[in-house]
């Protein structure tokens, strides 16, 4: 058979796997950590800050985007926002809750994009682009 008589085949595989508890740890744990997810150079923390921590995996995080422009909330955004995140509603533009929802969707797209492994055998890179697809749906910044 030549090469042009070739024909491409194209599936879509369904994988069930289970979510790292280190993983969710990672993403939604407090800075007393040895890894902080905000760590500036190696994660989020060019574009994203930590604004308030919740040792609740439900909260997690609030978090702002602040886009890599050093653009900076208000003390009234960050208040509005913190209520908000504490009651689970709506957050302001550029407020994201980096909580055990955004951690599984995180999980999902590292596993989508670099495989199963991709956190055992991934690097600060793999986890940052994982994390903006989990919070954006989409890699904007790097």
């Amino acid at each position: 058979m030549t090469s042009a008589a070739k024909k491409r085949i194209v599936v879509n595989v369904e994988v069930k796997v289970e979510v790292d508890p280190d993983w969710i740890e990672f993403v939604t744990g407090g800075p007393e950590g040895f890894v902080d997810v905000f760590f500036r150079n190696g994660y989020t923390g060019y574009w994203l800050e930590g604004i308030e921590h919740s040792p609740d995996p439900k909260l997690g995080w609030l978090a702002y985007e602040h886009g890599a422009e050093d653009r900076h909330s208000t003390d009234e955004e960050k208040a509005r926002a913190k209520a908000a995140w504490r009651k689970g509603k709506p957050l302001p533009a550029n407020f994201h809750a980096l909580n055990l929802e955004a951690a599984t969707r995180s999980w999902i797209a590292g596993v989508q994009r670099k495989g199963v492994g991709f956190y055992e055998d991934g690097d600060g890179e793999d986890y940052e682009v994982a994390i903006q697809m989990g919070l954006l749906g989409e890699v904007t910044y790097g």
